[in-house]
């Protein structure tokens, strides 16, 4: 059985998967298996895969109709087989030992995730493939310090990835499908049930900056997806009774639905403001009680669009 078990989603790629492959298959720690899951891929990604698997044993393919990449990695999981899952991006590239690293990191510190950084560019830093000598530092990932991964904008308080994690924590928190920005939604939930993370703090994963990826084009209803990411950490953080992540979640989810709201107006894209306006007034009436005191620059922004002449009013006679 190995012990880890590195998972790609693999998506009309052929350009960029062989150098995915190689760098996981030159990883300097070797007790793993890799799952390429095929998600309907249209061009010769997909033969990419099986010819690999022709040639290394510990390559598994599955070809699926197109479901998008949080089905692609829950069915990854579904059939691994280790006790640690890494997923990794099939245009990114990892350094030959990041799976050392973070299988040390883990197992060493009996932590339930282990967490290296990322470097994003369109092309791989000249200085990627330097040596490191191994060291990490570890944090309990109680909702304090999750507070404190979201104050410092840590990226894996937002996805955190590259990494390895405890099946178990996995199958705890499985990807919502269909939607995009799955990452944001559930990323502090698998920090939290993975109960401690031990950090490396080197940039040992490649993420390639994607120009005509889907966080690079304009506006859409999908790209909303982020407004329902951030409710649901609100969601979560609600479960625990940490009613002070809960203000500062519904802040950013206020502060990110006006921005959406402005966008569209910027674009003169009426039926979309039309969705986020309708969205803004349930985000405010659901929860408004996690406003804080400090938060009158967003009340004054959300009466101004949805109550413009109750705004004009306490304008006049500033009552703000």
């Amino acid at each position: 059985m190995p012990e880890v078990s590195i998972i790609v989603p693999v998506y009309n790629v052929e350009k960029y998967l062989r150098e995915c492959i190689d760098s996981i298959l030159n990883q300097t720690y070797q007790d793993f298996e890799l799952i390429l899951i095929d998600d309907g891929s249209k061009d010769k990604s997909g033969e990419i895969c099986d010819e690999y698997a022709k040639i290394y044993n510990n390559i598994t393919v599955v070809h699926q109709k197109n479901q998008g990449q949080a089905a692609a990695r829950n069915n990854g999981v579904k059939i691994s087989k280790a006790y640690w899952i890494m997923f990794v991006d099939s245009d990114d590239v990892i350094h030959p030992d990041l799976l050392q690293f973070l299988y040390k990191a883990a197992t060493e510190t009996d932590s339930g995730m282990a967490v290296t950084e990322r470097v994003k560019a369109k092309t791989i830093p000249v200085d990627f493939f330097r040596q490191y000598i191994f060291k990490c530092k570890v944090e309990k990932t109680i909702p304090k310090k999750l507070e404190e991964f979201y104050d410092n904008s840590q990226f894996y308080y937002w996805a955190p990835f590259p990494s390895i994690i405890k099946k178990s924590v996995v199958q705890r928190v499985p990807f919502p499908e269909g939607r995009i920005y799955e990452d944001n939604a559930i990323g502090c939930q698998l920090l939290y049930y993975a109960n401690s993370l031990a950090v490396v703090p080197y940039c040992m994963y490649y993420y390639r900056e994607n120009p005509f990826g889907t966080m690079n084009q304009p506006l859409t209803e999908k790209k909303l997806d982020y407004l329902w990411a951030i409710e649901e950490q609100i969601k979560f953080y609600k479960e625990l009774h940490y009613e002070k992540m809960c203000k500062k979640i519904t802040s950013e989810l206020l502060g990110s639905t006006l921005y959406y709201y402005n966008q569209c107006e910027k674009e003169n894209n009426k039926e979309l403001g039309a969705i986020v306006k309708k969205k803004l007034a349930r985000f405010l009436s659901q929860y408004k009680k996690n406003i804080k005191d400090t938060d009158k620059s967003i009340e004054r922004k959300i009466d101004k669009i949805l109550k413009p002449r109750i705004y004009r009013i306490k304008k006049i006679l500033k009552i703000y």
